[in-house]
């Protein structure tokens, strides 16, 4: 029997409530799982979807109610973990890490935006069993009070306009993305299909001059201009149109994580009112060959 069991619905909302109960500090954890919850049926219609929007979610078998510690565990088709605990010495998730046979340590994995401290477990046990660390990334995970939503101006710039990006657009998407993978395009394209891509087109020759998107966490992710364009304050436009977004049609607190050397990111959020809740590390584990 797996030291991690699958969450029941009365279980996952009463971690809901909890992480409600401590903002901002508990947002991105908030945050994925209101998004799986509202992504839920949306992706169920989509075929061959991106498998980071089917994630389950476990908890440790014997762990207290009050820690809420929890991992969302994705298919081996595209192998994402999220973990969480408001227990201080983390000895739930350790155990776990050593113990689940659910996390397929000798796949490709993704550990998605862990809390430093836990991020540091993971090496552990990485470096302990000789597995292949690939990478690990550091950022910062920050968010934006609504009252400053509202704030923004939307005036499209002139010679543009907004376009909600299709299927057509993908493989432009995926090729601008620093940290693209061989499952990176088909999670742009669920990204797309949910409605949750938009760019600003140059209106006489339709080329997408900057876009963004909104993923699997609800955060403002994949910003990029064209380089020719830039200097226009076309990715800011499309930063403040994703942040409403966010705020009106999913009613979640605006949100991203920005690898910390972006530089130009960090200035250009920090322009928007944006504020640092926590340092937060991305850790990839290598296949085994």
């Amino acid at each position: 029997m797996d030291i991690l069991r699958e969450l029941n619905d009365e279980e996952l909302q009463y971690i809901t409530e909890e992480l409600k109960s401590k903002l901002p500090d508990t947002l991105k954890d908030l945050n994925y799982i209101l998004t799986v919850k509202r992504n839920k049926d949306l992706v169920k219609k989509i075929e061959n979807v991106s498998e980071n929007f089917l994630p389950t979610f476990y908890t440790h078998r014997r762990g207290l109610k009050e820690n809420c510690t929890f991992f969302a565990i994705t298919g081996a088709g595209d192998h994402n973990v999220w973990i969480f605990s408001f227990e201080e010495n983390l000895s739930e998730v350790t155990e776990c890490l050593e113990q689940t046979s659910l996390i397929r340590w000798k796949d490709k994995i993704l550990f998605d935006i862990v809390d430093r401290k836990i991020a540091s477990l993971v090496i552990e046990q990485i470096n302990k069993n000789n597995y292949k660390l690939k990478l690990s990334v550091e950022g910062s995970y920050y968010y934006l009070k609504k009252e400053k939503v509202y704030q923004f101006d939307l005036s499209i710039p002139d010679g543009t306009y907004l376009k909600k990006l299709t299927e057509t657009d993908v493989k432009f998407c995926t090729s601008t993305w620093e940290w693209s993978s061989e499952t990176t395009e088909n999670f742009v394209r669920t990204i797309i299909l949910i409605d949750c891509a938009y760019g600003l087109c140059d209106k006489s020759t339709d080329e997408i001059l900057s876009f963004g998107t909104i993923n699997h966490y609800s955060a403002i992710s994949m910003l990029y201009t064209v380089e020719h364009a830039r200097g226009k304050k076309y990715g800011e436009f499309i930063a403040k149109y994703l942040a409403v977004k966010i705020a009106e049609d999913f009613s979640l607190i605006p949100n991203c994580c920005i690898v910390t050397s972006n530089i130009a990111s960090e200035k250009l959020f920090n322009k928007l009112g944006y504020e640092r809740i926590c340092d937060i590390t991305w850790v990839v584990v290598e296949e085994a060959k």
